[in-house]
């Protein structure tokens, strides 16, 4: 494990396993899901199952926290796709391989082909799993919209006791932060409301308006050739329809839609990643 830097904002990395991109294939990094607060480790169980059989062969794994996630630093002001890509570049750095594998999960899996996009070069293969969109999330939007309001009409000090009062955590991405690191309140409160409400309007800003996936358009998926595959989610947050959109839209993916449980699931992804790795 270990901390290294882009910029302003300290990220945690994780190796689970492996030395590099020789003998055990291309490392295989993992993008957790899940909200602001968010540790990678603690989504493990998303990935564990599915990994399992590659545990304690030479396959390079590395996992890290999302910036404003679990150990890594909470940037609030800094959150943006570019941001989120760049992140991507600096732990590739650390890495030292000039190629990856990326497999993300939810948003996880937003920013994996997000990257993947802009770097195709860097990016040997993808895994998506349970990718979500923008019209699965209009809470998100709504939730963003009113608390930019909230903080533009009554301060960021009154927005801050609402988040410790009322918030809730699975909707709102801020509301752990504020209610047990001390460190993220005192920088916000010090903070000019001007900050804040752009702060919060970068946010509402990140969740397209369409159905397409989290952080790309439509067209963009015909332009990338790499192998891909696509894991449907089953719930409103990752619609099956989305996934299997996705598929169609992209010029060389795999589609699965598991319904017998993670032993399907396991069935396709542990396959693609021995073959995509090398």
């Amino acid at each position: 494990m270990a901390y290294i830097e882009n910029g302003p904002v300290r990220l945690y990395v994780e190796h689970l396993q492996g030395k590099g991109s020789h003998e055990g294939g291309h490392p295989l990094l993992l993008l957790h899901g899940g909200i602001v607060g968010t540790k990678a480790s603690s989504r493990l169980r998303e990935y564990m199952g599915l990994l399992a059989p590659l545990r304690g062969t030479d396959m390079p794994l590395f996992l890290f926290d999302r910036r404003g996630c679990g150990r890594s630093d909470a940037a609030f002001f800094a959150h943006s796709w570019q941001a989120y890509r760049e992140d991507v570049g600096r732990v590739l750095q650390h890495i030292g391989s000039s190629q990856v594998v990326l497999m993300g999960s939810s948003f996880g899996a937003a920013i994996a082909l997000s990257y993947a996009l802009e770097h195709p070069e860097r990016v040997k293969a993808l895994v998506l799993d349970a990718v979500t969109g923008g019209a699965a999330n209009p809470l998100h939007r709504q939730l963003y919209a009113v608390q930019r309001q909230w903080v533009a009409e009554h301060g960021v000090e009154r927005w801050l006791e609402w988040l410790r009062q009322r918030g809730r955590p699975w909707l709102d991405p801020w509301t752990e932060r504020a209610k047990s690191d001390e460190a993220f309140r005192s920088e916000l409160a010090n903070c000019p409301r001007d900050r804040v409400v752009t702060a919060l309007s970068n946010m509402e800003k990140l969740v397209p308006q369409d159905d397409a996936p989290l952080g790309i358009e439509w067209p963009s998926l015909r332009e990338l050739a790499l192998p891909m595959l696509i894991v449907a989610g089953d719930d409103a947050l990752h619609p099956r329809r989305l996934a299997m959109e996705m598929a169609s839209r992209a010029r060389s993916a795999q589609l699965c839609l598991p319904r017998g449980g993670a032993e399907e699931t396991e069935a396709h992804i542990l396959p693609f990643l021995k073959w995509a790795s090398f």
